[in-house]
């Protein structure tokens, strides 16, 4: 059985929850998607943090809390010492302007624990690191597996 972990990142939760958000309908089809296939959704507590801000800020305390309350029913990974290190390293690796901390970190927990699928509208996984991105589900379907019709 092929390993069925996806990390999702804070722009797939926040068009997910956000009905205005831009990507609000490929987050939909994204996170049906997961269901459909039964994957792992997992996150890290960076990624919590900054969606629990960005929400906040944007929709109020209301829809942060409910945000929260969603989550915590998910895997959270802990970004320790080590992990922090790695993400420290691959940031300061980065040239391009506007490169994000949790952006890095969802790499390099990727790299870390083999997680072979993120949730992220960010381009920066595929085009810079190769790392397979779910969001492109809402662009064209996968094509149906003999594993993923069971």
């Amino acid at each position: 059985m092929r390993d069925r972990r996806v990390l999702i990142d804070t722009d797939a939760f926040i068009g997910w929850m956000v009905e205005t958000d831009a990507h609000h309908p490929a987050a939909l089809k994204a996170f049906a998607f997961v269901r459909q296939q039964r994957l792992e959704p997992m996150t890290i507590q960076p990624v919590i943090g900054e969606g629990l801000t960005l929400l906040s800020r944007r929709q109020g305390q209301a829809q942060a809390r409910q945000f929260m309350q969603l989550v915590l029913a998910l895997p959270a990974i802990a970004i320790d010492d080590t992990l922090h290190q790695d993400t420290l390293a691959l940031f300061a690796e980065q040239r391009r302007k506007g490169t994000s901390y949790v952006d890095m970190a969802n790499v390099a927990v990727m790299h870390r624990l083999d997680i072979p699928l993120i949730l992220s509208f960010d381009k920066v996984y595929t085009r810079d690191f190769g790392l397979d991105n779910l969001s492109r589900v809402s662009e064209s379907p996968p094509a149906r597996t003999q594993e993923s019709s069971m």
